[in-house]
């Protein structure tokens, strides 16, 4: 069999410059990034790539506020009106003069920080890291606590996943 020059000084170049391999490798990661959209590396663990991916993009919608979707306006126009039905025989107050529209983007805001937030405790539970000595109770007390906010989180993100491009 035939040995390819190639590979042979791939190898060589591998094994006494191991950082330009690093950097040959995340310039074709960055090339595979901006064809395909994703790179061969990402797919060794999908589920962070993604969930860091969704957090960054669900916090420039947020900033840029391109729309409110109509499941929040519809929420905040029966909020609107079952506030003034309690408020009628009351006087009026601060939040009687909110408009339909900012009631509906703080909902919309509101569910975009639960996204965010339940992402980031996926994160966080991925990272946790148990070391000899610490009381494992603590350690799984706080994981059910982030597994319950990562669930919020993607109820909250199929329930709206629809809205998410206004």
């Amino acid at each position: 069999m035939k040995k390819n020059p190639g590979r042979l000084y791939l190898r060589l170049v591998r094994r006494l410059f191991p950082e330009i391999m690093e950097v040959i490798d995340w310039v074709v990661s960055f090339l595979e990034r901006g064809y395909y959209g994703w790179s061969k590396r990402d797919c060794y663990s999908a589920d962070i790539y993604l969930a860091r991916i969704i957090v960054e993009i669900v916090k420039w919608l947020k900033k840029k506020k391109q729309g409110v979707p109509h499941d929040f306006v519809m929420k905040a126009a029966e909020l609107r009106i079952a506030r003034l039905a309690d408020n009628a025989a009351r006087e009026m107050t601060e939040k009687d003069t909110e408009t339909v529209l900012d009631i509906a983007v703080d909902l919309y805001d509101k569910t975009l920080d639960d996204i965010v937030e339940g992402l980031q405790a996926y994160l966080q539970m991925m990272d946790l890291d148990w070391k000899p000595g610490e009381d494992i109770n603590v350690m799984i007390l706080q994981s059910h606590q982030l597994e319950r906010k990562f669930r919020k989180s993607m109820l909250l993100l199929t329930r709206y996943f629809r809205s998410l491009g206004i």
